[in-house]
């Protein structure tokens, strides 16, 4: 019951939702849960803000990617606007470099939702981005729906800026999806039984094709062994935290693949490419006509289940 209501949740906003079709020279990032604060102590973004910055300007600025803000990009919870905004006008200026070339969507999640009843913000904001390859669809959404209270809200979830008003005194609250792992079942569910990709950043654990690099370590090993393991649809896809331990996470899109990248700073002295103190890693990459293809095989096993 609970897959069938959100599934229906996905499909509202990927109807609703904005819409364009990728092409070959297509190229776009998805970052979710910066959590922008006060550049106090307590902002999680503070001691990353030159590594960001750096990738964003020197990167994928230059390299005509469209940027995508997948949710909880301000932590409008714990701080006021108004201080995020006089913390990073740097970043806010990069964001606007991508805006000027008309390669920005920003898509709200629960921790920034109250920006929808501003009307001074400068980016146009959305539950959702549907990307259409080849007939097929990718929906970006931040993934909160699949969690209390906004679970089966979709576009209705906006009902909680509603009813908690905006401004507020922000709440501190701890940052760990409580319930991450059920957050994902149901969106890895609802996504197979769309039949699309879905890409969000709600849970904090990355993904690709529906597993973690554990898994997919553990079921490689385990088919060397001539072990069976259940049939995964390869339909979810989650960035991570985007300021995880080990760097910058991003999911990405060049023309017909997607990929799991991941940036880490350089040992003292090192330089990468364009005189970067960082370095680009690409964890996955497949071919999307793969991917759906997989998909569709997988989708007929669960059909022909006993």
């Amino acid at each position: 019951m609970k897959t069938i209501v959100l599934a229906s949740s996905l499909a509202n906003i990927e109807r609703l939702c904005p819409s364009e079709r990728i092409v070959p020279e297509s190229r776009y990032v998805v970052l979710a849960s910066m959590r922008l604060g006060d550049g106090g102590s307590k902002d999680e973004f503070a001691p990353v803000k030159k590594m960001i910055l750096s990738i964003l300007g020197d990167w994928y600025l230059p390299r005509g990617y469209t940027l995508v803000l997948n949710g909880d990009i301000e932590d409008m919870r714990r701080f006021w606007l108004k201080d995020i905004y006089a913390a990073w006008p740097e970043l806010y200026a990069a964001f606007d470099a991508f805006a000027e070339e008309g390669r920005l969507r920003k898509i709200v999640g629960e921790r920034d939702l109250a920006l929808l009843r501003l009307l001074s913000y400068p980016y146009a904001l959305s539950h959702g981005l549907k990307i259409e390859s080849s007939g097929s669809s990718i929906i970006v959404t931040h993934g909160h729906q699949a969690s209390a209270p906004f679970f089966g809200r979709d576009y209705l979830s906006d009902y909680m800026v509603r009813w908690l008003g905006y401004p507020r005194r922000p709440k501190v609250e701890e940052g760990r999806v409580k319930d991450g792992r059920k957050a994902e079942r149901r969106l890895y569910q609802a996504a197979s039984s769309l039949s699309s990709i879905l890409i969000e950043g709600h849970t904090h654990r990355p993904l690709f094709e529906s597993m973690s690099r554990r898994e997919l370590t553990r079921r490689a090993i385990g088919d060397a062994a001539g072990e069976d393991f259940p049939v995964v649809a390869p339909c979810l896809f989650c960035t991570g935290h985007a300021l995880g331990a080990r760097g910058l996470r991003a999911i990405e899109l060049e023309g017909s693949a997607i990929l799991q990248t991941r940036w880490a700073k350089l040992e003292r002295g090192a330089t990468g490419e364009e005189g970067m103190r960082y370095v680009r890693t690409e964890l996955r990459r497949s071919a999307l006509a793969d991917v759906f293809e997989r998909m569709a095989v997988a989708t007929k096993a669960f059909v022909d289940e006993p």
